[in-house]
C-alpha cells in the first residue's frame, strides 16, 4: 500500500518521519499541507506529524507580528487539514509532535496496526527527541488566543479528537490539553497588559510562568489525592465484603450443624413411624378427594 509520511510541525528535526522514511524506503516524505493534498491519491495511507493546537498557535504567533492575523492564519490552516482528514477518513492518521517525540516506538506500533506498515523494531526509533522545549508563557498566551475565539476553540477540539492516542501516553477528553492552563494564562496576560513593556517585561514573564507551573502542580496534587481516596475506599469496601462473606459462611455452617443434629437426634428417630403413618393418611385423603 502506498504511504505518504509528512511532518508539518514547527520542528526542524523531522525525527519520527525521517526514521520511518529510512525504514520504509518506498514511502514519500512531504513537509507541506498543500503538497499532501496534491500528492495523496485514493487508497494511500497518510501519516502526518503536526504540532498540537497550542504549540501550533504559538509558532504562528512567532512568525506573524499581528496576533489577530496569526489566529486567522492558524484557523485557515487547521480548517484545510480537517477538510482533508474528513475526505480521507480512516486512511489518515494525525500524530501530535509531542507524542511522536516521547513515544516513537508506541507510535510505530500503532501505525503498523492501523495501516499495516512493515515497520518493526528499529534503533532508528529510539533516538532521543532533539526539538527545543516550548516556552510555557508563550504556550499560555497561545492557549488564551484559541479559547477566546469560538471558531478556533471548535477547530482545536476537533483536531485534538483526531490526534493519535496511545495507551502509554496520558489521555483526556478533546480540548482538555489546552484548557488546563487557561486560568493562569488569563491572569498572566492581564499582568502583561497592565505593566510597562520596557521595565517589567522579564518580571512579568517570570510571574506568568510561575502561575502556570503552580496551576499545573495543583492539578497534579488534586489528581493524586483523588486517586489515593478512591484506593482507600476500594480497600475498605473489599474488607467489608470479605467480612460479610465470612459471616454468611458461619451462618450457613451453623444452620447445617442444627439440621444434622436434628436428623441424628433420638426424638427424630422415634417419631419416624408417626411421620410414615401421616404420609399414608395424606395419600388416602388425596385419593378420596
Amino acid at each position: 500500500m502506498p504511504v505518504i509520511l509528512a511532518d508539518i510541525s514547527s520542528s526542524a528535526t523531522l525525527g519520527l518521519v525521517t526514521a520511518l522514511v529510512r525504514i520504509l524506503p518506498d514511502a514519500r516524505c512531504l513537509t507541506d499541507l498543500e503538497e499532501i493534498t496534491q500528492e495523496a491519491k485514493a487508497g494511500d495511507s497518510v501519516v502526518i506529524v503536526l504540532d498540537e493546537p497550542a504549540r501550533a498557535m504559538a509558532a504562528t504567533r512567532a512568525a506573524d507580528a499581528d496576533p489577530t492575523q496569526a489566529l486567522a492564519d492558524w484557523c485557515r490552516t487547521t480548517e484545510a487539514l480537517l477538510a482533508f482528514c474528513r475526505q480521507r477518513r480512516r486512511h489518515v492518521t494525525l500524530v501530535g509532535r509531542q507524542t511522536a517525540e516521547d513515544y516513537p516506538l508506541a507510535v510505530a506500533d500503532a501505525l503498523t496496526q492501523r495501516h499495516g506498515l512493515a515497520i518493526g523494531p528499529s534503533p532508528l526509533l529510539q533516538a532521543p527527541a532533539l526539538s527545543e522545549a516550548a516556552d510555557p508563557v508563550t504556550l499560555a498566551l497561545a492557549t488564551l488566543a484559541i479559547l477566546s475565539d469560538p471558531r478556533a476553540t471548535a477547530l482545536a477540539e476537533e483536531l485534538e479528537a483526531l490526534l493519535l492516542t496511545l495507551r502509554t501516553a496520558p489521555a483526556g477528553p478533546a480540548g482538555a490539553q489546552i484548557a488546563t492552563t487557561v486560568q493562569a494564562a488569563r491572569q498572566a496576560y492581564r499582568r502583561l497588559q497592565d505593566r510597562s513593556a520596557d521595565s517589567a517585561s522579564r518580571a512579568a514573564r517570570a510571574e506568568a510562568a510561575t502561575a502556570l507551573l503552580e496551576a499545573m502542580g495543583r492539578e497534579t496534587q488534586v489528581d493524586g489525592a483523588l486517586m489515593a481516596q478512591d484506593l482507600d475506599e476500594a480497600l475498605e469496601l473489599q474488607d467489608a465484603l470479605r467480612g460479610d462473606l465470612a459471616q454468611a459462611h458461619r451462618r450457613a455452617d451453623a444452620a447445617q450443624e442444627r439440621v444434622n443434629a436434628l436428623l441424628t437426634s433420638w426424638s427424630w428417630k422415634v417419631a419416624g413411624p408417626v411421620r410414615g403413618v401421616g404420609r399414608i393418611l395424606r395419600r388416602l385423603r388425596l385419593r378420596h378427594d
